[in-house]
């Protein structure tokens, strides 16, 4: 099982930090459509949409410029 998970990375630290950006990123966005409102602030709110959305960014172009450069993939 830990095999078939490693191979789902491609043997790549790099692309498994990658998905994990994306995949908290996902999930605050997620978090950010619930009524988080009497547990955050307004502003706090927007900080953390704002966290999320470059999380994604970050981690998609993270994985796009270890796949580009490199050979053993």
């Amino acid at each position: 099982m830990w095999d078939k998970a490693k191979a789902w990375f491609k043997r790549s630290e790099t692309i498994f930090w990658a998905r994990l950006q994306v995949a908290l990123g996902a999930l605050g966005q997620a978090l950010t459509q619930a009524d988080l409102s009497p547990l955050l602030s307004a502003k706090a709110l927007v900080v953390w949409q704002v966290l999320s959305a470059w999380l994604i960014a970050s981690g998609l172009i993270t994985e796009m410029l270890r796949r580009r450069n490199a050979t053993d993939l």
